[in-house]
C-alpha cells in the first residue's frame, strides 16, 4: 500500500509514516504533526488477549448487560482456581485456550482437561493464556464457523480522527462438527 502511495524507505527523522512496533511515551510526544505510526499510546490494550479480557469485564461489571458480549473467561495464571471451580461445577462444557498475546490463531486449542492448561503434562504451573467457555452451538455459514472483522483507522486522537472503509467475514477452513481434535473447524484465522 505504501509503495503503491508513492512512498519510499526513508532513514532519520524526516519520514511521514512509520510501520513499526510500539512506541515509548516520549517517542509519541517527538513526532511531528505530519507524521504518522501504525500505533498509538496503549494499543496493546486492545490487541492483547488477556489486556482486552480485563478492559471487557471490568466494562461489564460497572455498566452492566450491554457489555456481557465475550463468553465466560479466565486469565490464567491469575484465575486458575475460578477456572477449577467452572469446570467442575459445569463438566460439560467445553473450553477453548488462547495465548494472551499471540495472532492468526497460533496457540489456540480446544482444553479437555485441567492438565491442557499446564506448561508441561503433570506439572505445577499453569500457563499465562486465557481459557474461555467455548460456544458450541455457534452461528454458522453453509455449515461453516465464521467471524466479522471491521478495521478502522484511527488518523488522530486529538481532534479524533476516524476512517472506516468496509469489513469481512471469514470462515473456518472445515465445516463444523464436535470434533475438538481439528482446530480448523472451531478457528476462522488458523495459520496453515
Amino acid at each position: 500500500a505504501f509503495r503503491i502511495a508513492g512512498f519510499r524507505k526513508c532513514v532519520g527523522d524526516h519520514f511521514n509514516a512509520t510501520w513499526t512496533g510500539t512506541k515509548k511515551g516520549e517517542e509519541y510526544e517527538q513526532l511531528k504533526a505530519f507524521q504518522r505510526t501504525n500505533h498509538f499510546p496503549g494499543t496493546w490494550n486492545l490487541g492483547r488477549k488477556d489486556r482486552l479480557y480485563r478492559h471487557l469485564s471490568r466494562t461489564r461489571r460497572a455498566f452492566g448487560a450491554p457489555y456481557d458480549i465475550l463468553p465466560k473467561a479466565f486469565a490464567l495464571p491469575g484465575d486458575y482456581e475460578e477456572l477449577v471451580t467452572d469446570w467442575a461445577q459445569h463438566p460439560e462444557n467445553w473450553y477453548i485456550l488462547k495465548p494472551k498475546a499471540s495472532s492468526r490463531g497460533r496457540g489456540i486449542r480446544m482444553v479437555k482437561s485441567l492438565a491442557d492448561v499446564h506448561k508441561k503434562k503433570g506439572a505445577g504451573s499453569v500457563r499465562e493464556c486465557i481459557v474461555q467457555r467455548y460456544i458450541r452451538d455457534p452461528y454458522l455459514v453453509d455449515g461453516y464457523k465464521f467471524d466479522m472483522r471491521t478495521y478502522l483507522l484511527v488518523a488522530s486522537l486529538k481532534p479524533k480522527l476516524v476512517f472506516y472503509h468496509d469489513g469481512f467475514a471469514r470462515k473456518s477452513d472445515a465445516k463444523y462438527t464436535s470434533d475438538t481434535k481439528n482446530k480448523n473447524v472451531h478457528v476462522t484465522n488458523a495459520v496453515s
